[in-house]
Formats: C-alpha cells, sequence, structure tokens
C-alpha cells in the first residue's frame, strides 16, 4: 500500500508521470506476445487510453527502442532495445556482484562448518 501512495505522489511531479506511462508500455511489450502487441490491446493491459499509447510508442519508435510489423502493425521491443539492456548489464562486474550477495547467505553456515566452507559457499563457488 504503501509503495502505491509513493507512485501516485511520484506521479505528480512533472514529467514523472510520462516517464511511468512509457515504462508501463514497455514493461508490457516485454511481458506480452513475442510476435508484438496491437495498439489497442496494448492500451488495455497498461490501462491508457488508445491515443496516448499510441504517442507513446511512436515516440519509442523514433528512439529505436519499438519496433512495428508493416504487415501485422504489431509492435514489440526492438533489437536496439535488447542491445541497449546488454551494454546495461555489462556495467561493472555483474558476476563478481552477485557472487558477494549469494556468498552473503553462508556467512553463518561457514563457523559452523569443519572445513570452514560450508555446502552453500562451496556450492556457489563450483558455478563461478
Amino acid at each position: 500500500m504503501e509503495d502505491s501512495i509513493e507512485r501516485k505522489a511520484a506521479a505528480a511531479e512533472p514529467g514523472v508521470g510520462a516517464i511511468s506511462r512509457v515504462f508501463a508500455v514497455v514493461r508490457a511489450l516485454g511481458e506480452g506476445d513475442p510476435e508484438g502487441e496491437k495498439v489497442t490491446r496494448l492500451a488495455e493491459r497498461v490501462g491508457l487510453s488508445q491515443p496516448t499509447t499510441h504517442r507513446l510508442l511512436r515516440g519509442l519508435v523514433e528512439e529505436g527502442m519499438v519496433e512495428q510489423c508493416a504487415r501485422s502493425k504489431r509492435y514489440r521491443l526492438s533489437l536496439d532495445f535488447f542491445a541497449l539492456a546488454a551494454r546495461a548489464g555489462q556495467v561493472g562486474n555483474l558476476r563478481d556482484l552477485a557472487r558477494t550477495v549469494c556468498h552473503r547467505p553462508a556467512a553463518p553456515f561457514d563457523e559452523a562448518s569443519q572445513g570452514g566452507r560450508s555446502l552453500l559457499q562451496r556450492s556457489f563457488s563450483s558455478i563461478w
């Protein structure tokens, strides 16, 4: 409930509501049919009017983040979107960050284990 209140308060700030709507469309495309979504269906899913959804999609197409199939008129996330997401995932060393987080739960068990390394820690170490 508190999260909902915070989102409503943030949406009241100028420009934040528009950003929230854009990301609602992006998320819906990401979770939708891999063949793409028609504007009407997408508008229903995100709870926006069809003209608003269409305007947001046009902006995303202009930015190269969404593409529209000329034949079916369906919209889907573009390869540029996925390339951007892949580059964002390379910032820092995600594997090292994940390893650190995964080892934290093992720390209390390390003291109790006779070999100094818990089963959980050995399992994660074998992955990386």
